[in-house]
Parts: C-alpha cells; sequence; structure tokens
C-alpha cells in the first residue's frame, strides 16, 4: 500500500465515524498524552508530538513510524532520523520560536 492509499483510507474511516466516535479518540489520545507527560515528568522522559502534514515526506514518515506500548496504551514511533529531520524542518520554518527551545542555535 502507498503512503497516499494509507492516507485515503485513513481519510474514509474517519469520515464514517459518528461526532461521539471522533470525540471519543480525541478524549483518549488526550488522556495519553497527557498520562504520558505526567510519567515523563516523573522519570525525566521528553515526549514530543508532531502533527501529520500534508507533504510526500510527512507521509513516508507516517508509514516509517513503529507501533509499540506506552502505559499500556498502543502508541507510534517515529524513527530517530524522522525526528531529527522533522526538528530540522520545524526550525527552518520558525526560527524565532525554535531557538526559545533550541538556545545553542542562537
Amino acid at each position: 500500500m502507498t503512503p497516499s492509499d494509507y492516507t485515503e483510507q485513513q481519510i474514509h474511516r474517519y469520515r464514517q465515524m459518528s461526532g461521539e466516535q471522533r470525540l471519543l479518540i480525541a478524549l483518549n489520545l488526550h488522556e495519553m498524552s497527557c498520562e504520558i507527560a505526567r510519567d515523563g515528568i516523573r522519570s525525566a522522559l521528553k515526549v514530543d508530538f508532531f502533527r501529520l502534514a500534508g507533504d510526500a515526506y510527512e507521509l513516508h514518515r507516517f508509514v516509517r513510524r513503529r507501533a509499540v506500548t506506552i502505559l499500556g496504551q498502543p502508541a507510534f514511533l517515529a524513527s530517530p532520523e524522522d525526528v531529527i529531520l522533522h526538528k530540522l524542518r520545524w526550525y527552518r520554518i520558525s526560527p524565532s520560536i525554535a531557538r526559545f527551545q533550541m538556545p545553542w542555535a542562537s
């Protein structure tokens, strides 16, 4: 399956969901992200959440993700290379904001 086929399949599934189903998914994701953040604070673990943009690189990054279980919940992790590339792309798009988080780049 190509990245665009997979994306179309996900969009089709999303459109078939009711508003309640979409809200439940959003609430579950929010609760999971809060729990991961709380656990990260307790264990000094840092977690970054990246949204999926629509360009070809982002679709390939989405396909390359790895399925894992975090705190008993299914999750996906990007490859270390994709995380670095994503952060570099983000820095290029918004350098003024990124400098607050990467003081060595100033």
